[in-house]
């Protein structure tokens, strides 16, 4: 349901796995905020699909308890089957401009992939602009 790294020389790290199975049982959306924030998490893209996470209340809970615990949140929602790039290309742009440390992406394999693309070009553009500044990004 998680996945993403960026270095850890820009951001925290990213990668969440749950193996545990922990993401299977019922009420799982509320141990979201402290798995996530165990990785340092601060700002969270938060990427689903065409809807269903909505419908079945899932997002609400899980921007509810992200809230509870304080951690920021940016929501994408529109992914669809066979990801497009321009939607990767704006959760890109949209994640850098909000300075988000964390991607969670809600749903399947196209969400996931998604995921994991804007993860890296979100981690691309830090090391780019990082290199060309000579600075390290503030976390």
């Amino acid at each position: 349901m998680f996945r993403s790294k960026l270095k850890e020389e820009f951001h925290a790290e990213l990668y969440l796995s749950l193996s545990d199975g922990d993401h299977l049982r019922a009420g799982a959306e509320d141990a979201v905020p402290a798995k996530i924030a165990c990785g340092g998490a601060r700002r969270v893209l938060i990427l689903h699909g065409g809807g269903s996470a909505e419908r079945s209340g899932l997002l609400s809970r899980i921007e509810m308890n992200l809230t509870s615990a304080g951690l920021a949140f940016l929501v994408m929602g529109g992914v669809q089957p066979n990801p497009r790039v321009s939607f990767v290309r704006e959760a890109i742009r949209e994640g850098l401009t909000a300075d988000v440390n964390f991607i969670l992406a809600i749903g399947g394999g196209s969400v996931i992939d998604s995921a994991k693309a804007v993860a890296h070009g979100i981690a691309k553009s830090l090391m780019w602009t990082s290199g060309i500044s000579g600075r390290k990004r503030q976390s």
